[in-house]
């Protein structure tokens, strides 16, 4: 009976579309045009912050977002614009977590996208550059032991 019930189940699994089957998590490398336009309007806005970002005047939060970690460093002149352009990566980020979901066909990830994204980038950026953890205090980087 065991047996019996091994085969049905093996030949009910092989039965199921491929997509059904492989999608128990996000395809991180789908593409779409809003995919595409998100990814391009980011790499700009990391771009007009890279200087700040590398002064320590700004820094990534647990969750992949930028903030001001030291507003001295951001001349008075400048700190309307850089909200903005702060505002903009942020909210370009969720609409490229939807988007990825979406395409992903489960927009139930949206949230599981957002923190494999985050932890990817606070992997990647430069030692030296500044993190937020989640208690709101702040530390550099460190460069990976050899």
């Amino acid at each position: 009976m065991k047996k019996l019930l091994l085969i049905t189940l093996t030949l009910l699994a092989l039965s199921l579309p491929k997509t059904v089957m492989a999608q128990a998590e996000p395809d991180m490398r789908v593409n779409s045009p809003a995919i595409t336009e998100l990814r391009e309007a980011m790499r700009g806005h990391v771009a007009q912050l890279r200087p700040l970002l590398e002064s320590g005047a700004l820094g990534m939060k647990m969750d992949g977002s930028i903030a001001v970690r030291d507003p001295a460093g951001v001349p008075v002149a400048e700190r309307q614009k850089l909200a903005a352009v702060i505002n903009a990566n942020t909210r370009d980020k969720a609409a490229l977590y939807r988007e990825i979901a979406r395409v992903n066909g489960h927009p139930e990830w949206e949230q599981q996208i957002a923190e494999t994204f985050a932890r990817t980038l606070l992997r990647r950026i430069p030692a030296g550059w500044w993190i937020q953890d989640n208690n709101g205090a702040w530390s550099q980087k460190q460069a990976a032991a050899d």
